[in-house]
Order: C-alpha cells, then sequence, then structure tokens
C-alpha cells in the first residue's frame, strides 16, 4: 500500500504540515505516481500550493455542509416563486400587477439561477455568476437548445435593469418580456430542477 493524503475530516487550514491543505478523500498514492485535483498537481514528498488550493477548498467545503435536505428545501422555493410568478402573469395586465410581476420575477430569477449554481457546483463545475452559470446549464443540457440560451442571456440583462424600472418604457419592456418569454421559461426550469438529484 502506497503513502496516503489524510481525510478531509482533518484539514488543517491554518498551521503548516507536510502537505500543505488535506483533500477530500483519501487516496493511496505509490512513489511515482501522481493525483491531480482541480489543475493542482501533487508529487508525493512536495508540499501542495497553499494560495491555489485554499479557494479550492473552502469551496470545496461549503458545498459539503449542503444537505440533501437542504437541496429538497431549494427545489421546493424554486417550484414555489416560479407558480407565484405564473399567477400574477396571468393577471389582467395593469400597473400594480406590472409592478408586482417584477418583483416576482427578480425573486424567481434568483432562485432559480443560484439553484442551478449549487447543483452544478455540486457536479464539480465552477460557476462564478448567473452568466456562466447559464453557460454551464447549457453545456449540461440543462438548457437545450440555443435559442433558449440567448433567452436566458436576455433575461440576466433584463434582470440587471430592473432596478430602473421606474423609467416607465423600460418597465413596460421588461413586463412584456417577464409575460411572452421568462415566466414560461422560468417554470419549465423549475419542473427540471424538481428531478435533479443530490448526490
Amino acid at each position: 500500500m502506497g503513502r496516503t493524503f489524510p481525510t478531509w475530516g482533518s484539514l488543517n487550514l491554518g498551521g503548516p504540515n507536510d502537505w500543505g491543505y488535506r483533500v477530500l478523500i483519501a487516496v493511496p498514492i505509490a512513489p511515482r505516481i501522481r493525483a491531480t485535483l482541480e489543475g493542482i498537481i501533487v508529487f508525493p514528498g512536495v508540499p501542495f500550493c497553499r494560495e491555489k488550493f485554499a479557494p479550492w477548498a473552502q469551496k470545496c467545503h461549503k458545498m459539503n455542509g449542503m444537505s440533501k435536505d437542504r437541496f429538497i428545501e431549494r427545489q421546493k422555493d424554486v417550484w414555489e416563486s416560479a407558480t407565484r410568478l405564473a399567477e400574477v402573469v396571468a393577471l389582467p395586465a395593469s400597473e400594480l400587477v406590472r409592478d408586482a410581476t417584477i418583483q416576482r420575477f427578480e425573486f424567481t430569477f434568483e432562485v432559480v439561477w443560484k439553484t442551478l449554481k449549487l447543483y452544478l457546483e455540486r457536479q464539480g463545475h465552477e460557476c462564478a455568476g448567473p452568466r456562466p452559470t447559464i453557460k454551464k446549464a447549457f453545456t449540461e443540457k440543462l438548457i437545450n437548445q440555443a435559442d433558449e440560451a440567448d433567452l436566458w442571456f436576455r433575461m440576466i440583462e433584463d434582470r440587471n435593469l430592473t432596478s430602473h424600472a421606474y423609467d416607465e418604457k423600460l418597465a413596460k419592456s421588461i413586463y412584456e418580456h417577464i409575460v411572452r418569454d421568462y415566466s414560461p421559461l422560468l417554470r419549465a426550469m423549475a419542473d427540471k430542477i424538481q428531478i435533479l438529484d443530490w448526490y
């Protein structure tokens, strides 16, 4: 049996040790075998680069703390927010309905993309924000069509503009996009999120 890395349970982020930061899974290492973690090459007897490994270690520690039960709660949040958005979209148009629709759209968009981010990071992908998350969702077939991905990117742009929705013309335009495109898209993604497994 070759040399093994210590387990995550003995992670030491502070004091020095022979291996720098310790890794998630104990891996037997023979003298001439090297292991690669997130692009970091580790040779037996050679310390990790702390500066490069620390962000990855912290991310893994955070993700490791997300339980399946907590993810199920996120799935429920996604479903309920998409449902509430669909309800207000179905109401006859008025200034009050428009404002309520934009507010519910903001909340639904946030909970959907952040839940996608959690799931994709659980699969080992890096997702720094809404745009990288949607790009990765497309490559992972959670978004099936290129034109659908284009709508998601336009949705991101409109979400960034909603803080300026006091502009009457802009508010009307965003409201129309939500009713026609974004609400059905968010509803469809909410359905997909319900069947994702947290493993």
